[in-house]
């Protein structure tokens, strides 16, 4: 059985941190644009923080994008 090749391996402990090669301003930055807001605490893995942050938010089913869609969105006309 042939082994594989670790220079081939597409593992992310592999490649380099690009997130945690930001500085602390461009990645508050960003998270803001994402989030609204900068974050409560600031963990040593940005990575982390990222997956944490994808891992709260629900997935948005079918049945929403098809309900919202059909209903758009509710914008109230100001009267002059």
């Amino acid at each position: 059985m042939a082994k594989p090749d670790p220079s081939r391996t597409n593992s992310a402990s592999v490649k380099p941190d690009t997130l945690d090669d930001l500085s602390k301003g461009e990645f508050v930055k960003g998270w803001k644009a994402i989030v609204g807001e900068p974050p409560a605490i600031m963990l040593d893995s940005r990575t982390d923080m990222v997956r944490a942050l994808v891992e709260s938010v629900p997935v948005a089913t079918p049945d929403l994008i098809s309900s919202s869609a059909k209903n758009g969105p509710k914008i109230k006309k100001l009267e002059p």
